[in-house]
């Protein structure tokens, strides 16, 4: 997968990483063109958390990564994916947790809705999946308020969302 750019956590002090975690996400788009985006909202070690991600997580042993990203979204969002599309790799970090990010994002269609699985620790962070038109996601994104992990978190997502309009203003739905 092509890696579209690489970001540093300028938030956190920086205490090196000692780990890395492959990460899937994905842009999942409906009929109506809308996006599903977790909406965060909690508080924890990186401080106030409220902001909107794209699902996804991490890729567990022996999963390739469409096997982990239909796992996750099934997981997160209840979402059975046809039409997967990579869009790029994004690499990043989390200072606090001494961890590198890699993340490989994907467009996908959404299928079929099912009931949400998810872990207790995701119950603390998951607030709600949202679907949004991808052009008031991109302005939501744009306007969240710019707490640390925020910052970072906007800074891996607003290029990805961008490009993913980019692809679906090509896509016949």
């Amino acid at each position: 997968m092509e890696l579209l750019y690489s970001l540093i956590d300028d938030q956190y002090p920086d205490n090196g990483y000692n780990h890395t975690r492959p990460i899937v996400r994905a842009i999942i788009y409906n009929s109506q063109r809308e996006i599903a985006l977790i909406h965060i909202l909690c508080d924890d070690i990186f401080g106030h958390r409220d902001y909107l991600e794209t699902p996804g997580g991490g890729v567990e042993n022996n999963e390739d990564l469409i096997t982990a990203l239909k796992r996750e979204l099934r997981e997160e969002v209840g979402a059975e994916i046809t039409d997967i599309v990579e869009i790029g790799e994004v690499i990043d970090f989390y200072n606090l947790l001494n961890r590198k990010n890699d993340q490989f994002y994907f467009l996908c269609k959404l299928e079929k809705l099912h009931e949400r699985h998810i872990t207790n620790y995701e119950k603390k962070l998951l607030f709600e999946v949202k679907w949004i038109p991808i052009d008031t996601a991109i302005k939501m994104v744009e306007e969240t308020k710019r707490t640390k992990i925020a910052t970072l978190v906007i800074n891996r997502e607003l290029p990805i969302l961008k490009i993913a309009k980019e692809m679906l203003d090509l896509k016949e739905l």
